[in-house]
Parts: structure tokens; sequence; C-alpha cells
């Protein structure tokens, strides 16, 4: 079997499961493994297979953006990052990295439907900066857009760490909806469950209008 012609790239271990089983609950399955590709996942009677790596961080993320352009095999290239506190930032540093590869139809900014870029003799590639394009934050604020509206412990877990005194804070300002999402979690049916868990689970609303924008801007990039 010939190697994944689609690629996404993602930050850590917890992003890829989240996505794989997120997909999974949209029509994608584990495709049959082969050998340099540990993640990969394709739907039945479409000739779609994608690999998914983790890049143990967004540094080596962007590090190695041109190096994973290159294989003749590539045909759809994406990167799943989160746009922690500057968006604007984020996007100028991945910009960067693919302008260094050599694309050059890039925009100052992302819309809120993400990106994908197509040139001439190059991959395509398409940019999502979680949770929406044009927020500051994190996967964890994406999965908090999942949460079903009618769930009372969100907003409990939101009141106890909006409660905790700032001399008792152990994160910083910046992680606070991440101690809100994990202390959510470690309120449910089996404490301490992982993101990608909440999907399995059916915690969160995988049919959600933020759960559909992503879905749209993915299938649009594996359409193209």
């Amino acid at each position: 079997m010939t190697r994944s012609p689609n690629v996404l790239l993602v930050e850590g271990t917890d992003d890829l499961h989240f996505l794989l089983h997120l997909l999974h609950r949209h029509g994608f399955q584990r495709a049959e493994p082969v050998p340099s590709e540990r993640y990969a996942i394709e739907r039945a009677g479409v000739d779609d297979r994608i690999e998914l790596k983790d890049k143990e961080g967004y540094d080596n993320l962007a590090r190695t953006v041109q190096m994973e352009l290159t294989p003749t095999h590539l045909r759809r290239l994406a990167a799943i990052v989160d746009a922690d506190s500057d968006p604007h930032a984020r996007w100028g540093s991945l910009s960067a990295a693919l302008r260094q590869a050599g694309y050059t139809a890039l925009p100052d900014s992302l819309a809120a439907d993400g990106l994908i870029v197509r040139e001439p003799d190059r991959p395509v590639v398409g940019v999502w900066l979680m949770p929406d394009n044009t927020r500051s934050g994190y996967i964890e604020h994406f999965l908090a857009s999942m949460i079903y509206p009618s769930d009372r412990l969100w907003g409990r877990a939101q009141e106890c760490v909006d409660g905790i005194p700032e001399e008792d804070r152990r994160f910083v300002a910046a992680h606070s909806h991440k101690a809100k999402v994990h202390t959510w979690l470690a309120w449910q049916e089996y404490p301490g469950t992982r993101m990608p868990h909440a999907v399995v689970r059916n915690y969160v609303d995988v049919n959600c209008t933020a759960a559909e924008t992503f879905l749209r801007w993915f299938e649009s990039w594996l359409a193209t």
C-alpha cells in the first residue's frame, strides 16, 4: 500500500486523538497501517487517506513544515494549531514558514472559516487556528464550544475556577480556560476523562455549529 497523499499536522497527542475521534464520528475510520505511518484515517470507497502526525509542539511543527511539503506523493497538507494568546502572531509565524516553502498567496490574517491555499504545482495547504481562526485560545476553547448548552456542570466548573483567589492560583491567566475545561472533565462519570474521550463518551455535541464549521473547512481541504 502506498503512503497517504494527505497529511494533517497537529501539536500534540491529545489534539491528534481528539481529532481522530471527532472525524470518526463523521464517517472516517482508521486506515490499514503502512510502514512509517502510525495514525491514518480514510472513508470507505473514497480515495482520501490521511496521515495524522503529532509534531510534539508548535515550534517543531513550524520548523518542519517545509520538510513535510517535500515528498513527491503529497497532494495536500494541513496544520491545526492553537492560536494561543495572539492569533495574528501565530499566523504570522506559520505563514513565514509557508513562504520559506515557496507559497506566496497567503493572506495577512485568517477568516473565521479557516484557510485553504491552492498554488500551481504545489500541495494544497490548509490551516486552522484553534479555536475559530480569529480568537485567541486553545483546543480547549473549541471543546468548550461543543459542550451541550444544557450541561449545568460546565457553568459550575467556570464558577469554581473563577472563584479561586488570585494568590492561590497556580496557572497563568491565559490558561484559565484550560483549567475550566479540565475541571469539567474531572467531574464526569469517569473523573479525569481526557479531551478525546469526551467525544467518545458523548459528553459534547459533535454536530454543534463550531464542529460543523470546522468540518466544512476540513471537507473543503480534502475536496480540492
